[in-house]
Order: structure tokens, then C-alpha cells, then sequence
């Protein structure tokens, strides 16, 4: 096995292959509910455009438009770019809580737990007045 290989075993594979797992079913979940207002956007436009088309039932794959007479079908690119913000936004305020709890290390900028005495990244020794005072401040 190889030195990469080595390492990813060493290092947590169960938690990589949780976190993936985690991340796809939320990823799931957001294009889930994104498809729900997409599908009513669809409804809409279609019924305005055509309305002998009521009463059918219309997902997001019908929302296109004309280049010449080309037909361009833009719904799946909507729902792919709502997934896609509703993720950032969740993993941004994640990160934003995260920071919030954190000190930083004066030298590196790595993110320290507010009761460590030596930074993770540099090896830098916090003094203990250093401790008291950065509970969740920048160090």
C-alpha cells in the first residue's frame, strides 16, 4: 500500500467515509428542498405560456427558453445552482460558528482551543495570562 494510503487509514478512514456519507445526504436533502419551489417556478411559466397545459403536471425540466430554434432547458442548472448556494451558506455558517469558539494563534493564524497551552501549528507556548483572556478571541 502506499504512503498516501498508509496515512488515510492512520488518520480517521471511517470518519472520512462518515463525513462523505453526511455530506452527500445533506446535499440530498438541500436539492430536495430546492426542487419543491423550482417545480412551482415551473408550473407557473408553463401555465402562463401555454395554457392548455393546466392541469398536467410540470416539474422543473420544462423551464427553457429559445435561441433561434434551439430549445434551451435551464431548470436542472437552477436547481443544480440553488443546491449549490444552500450548501455554501450551511458549511459559511458553520464555519462562522466554529471561528466564534476558536482562539487563534498570534504566529500561524490556526485556529486553538480556548484551554490549549501550545498551538497545534507553530508549537508556540501560550502564556497562561495569554489563556485567560482568549476564550474565542483572536489570540
Amino acid at each position: 500500500m502506499s504512503d498516501w494510503g498508509r496515512q488515510l487509514l492512520r488518520r480517521g478512514a471511517l470518519e472520512a467515509a462518515l463525513a462523505f456519507a453526511l455530506g452527500f445526504a445533506f446535499v440530498s436533502l438541500v436539492e430536495a428542498l430546492v426542487t419543491i419551489p423550482a417545480d412551482a417556478l415551473a408550473q407557473h411559466v408553463v401555465q402562463l405560456a401555454d395554457p392548455g397545459r393546466i392541469g398536467l403536471e410540470i416539474s422543473y425540466n420544462y423551464l427553457s427558453f429559445r435561441v433561434g430554434s434551439t430549445v434551451i432547458y435551464y431548470g436542472g442548472l437552477l436547481v443544480a445552482g440553488l443546491t449549490l448556494a444552500g450548501v455554501i451558506a450551511a458549511v459559511y455558517l458553520v464555519h462562522r460558528a466554529r471561528a466564534r469558539t476558536l482562539g487563534r494563534c498570534p504566529y500561524c493564524l490556526t485556529f486553538v482551543l480556548p484551554e490549549a497551552e501550545v498551538c497545534p501549528g507553530c508549537a508556540y507556548e501560550f502564556l497562561p495570562a495569554e489563556a485567560d483572556d482568549s476564550a474565542g478571541v483572536v489570540r
